[in-house]
């Protein structure tokens, strides 16, 4: 419970509380902050309780290289845990850690969370580098984040096998994509 509906729900309010200006920059810095270690604290207890659920699946998950905003893809992360995936994240979101993360693995999914414009201008070309580095060559592409969530039409071009909203339909729509592929070999 604490996990999958506390933490999100509790990211939710602080997030809205941003976009309706009710908290200061410094004071949503601080509740993610603390947000984020408790979720380092229970993660361990977390990943403990799911080993039974432990099916041949895997993803890496990330945010766009260098971005500032890691708790979505944490509480992501804990979802796909709790629904059986092995679940990835780079030591630190730079470039090369990613890089070399899918580049050392075997993954079924990769999933990219974007938050600015910028990173969606280069979203394209992250997509066709890693797929290019990943022992995969039939690598599966989860797209969301908080600029999805705002505005998804602006994701329109982009070449990804799944685009989501919320950890529960990421998890959701990347199950039937697998299972569609599945059925097509």
């Amino acid at each position: 419970y604490i996990v999958l509906e506390l933490f999100p729900e509790i990211a939710r309010k602080l997030g809205e509380q941003w976009v309706e200006d009710t908290l200061s920059f410094a004071e949503v810095s601080i509740g993610v902050g603390k947000l984020e270690r408790a979720i380092h604290k229970l993660d361990y207890l977390f990943q403990a309780t799911q080993l039974d659920r432990r099916q041949n699946k895997s993803i890496l998950i990330s945010p766009f290289p260098d971005s500032q905003h890691s708790l979505g893809t944490l509480i992501l992360s804990n979802f796909f845990t709790y629904s059986g995936w092995q679940v990835y994240r780079p030591a630190n979101n730079g470039l090369n850690a990613i890089s070399n993360e899918i580049a050392s693995r075997h993954l079924h999914a990769l999933g990219i969370s974007i938050s600015t414009y910028e990173q969606l201008q280069d979203l394209p070309n992250l997509i066709k580098l890693l797929k290019g580095k990943s022992n995969n060559p039939e690598i599966i592409v989860l797209i969301g984040g908080p600029l999805y969530n705002k505005s998804p039409e602006k994701f329109n071009h982009i070449q990804a096998d799944v685009k989501a909203f919320t950890p529960e339909e990421s998890v959701q729509k990347l199950e039937q994509h697998l299972s569609l592929l599945e059925k097509n070999t």
